[in-house]
């Protein structure tokens, strides 16, 4: 029997700045298999000296860490696993907390996320 995926895209190609305290975008995957994993998928820049958070429905998933090289130009992938639990049928919202200091303004972009849809 095949298994079915669907993806719904969150954030675009076109960078969004992450500067207010708590980063919120709502999504609407439809009806999607619980009790399998899904995946927050994207790239991000300007992360450079501090670990920030990433929650779905206000539960945390997971903390991004700072970009290995330290250069805060350059774009790295993030591949988050979660329990499709996690997500509801309908509205959901993904969270990112913003850094703090606005010198450390950080961007995001490509954002989708992958889940399990019923047979």
């Amino acid at each position: 029997m095949p298994v079915l995926y669907n993806l719904i895209e969150i954030v675009g190609d076109s960078p969004v700045p992450i500067t207010a305290q708590v980063w919120k975008k709502n999504f609407n995957p439809g009806e999607r298999k619980s009790g399998q994993t899904a995946f927050l998928i994207f790239n991000i820049r300007g992360i450079t000296h501090t670990s920030v958070s990433v929650k779905v429905n206000n539960k945390l998933i997971r903390q991004i860490a700072p970009d290995p090289s330290s250069n805060a130009s350059y774009w790295y992938t993030q591949k988050i696993a979660l329990d499709a639990s996690l997500l509801r049928n309908g509205n959901n919202e993904v969270q990112i907390k913003a850094i703090g200091n606005p010198a450390e303004q950080f961007w995001v972009k490509n954002m989708v996320c992958f889940f399990h849809q019923f047979d």
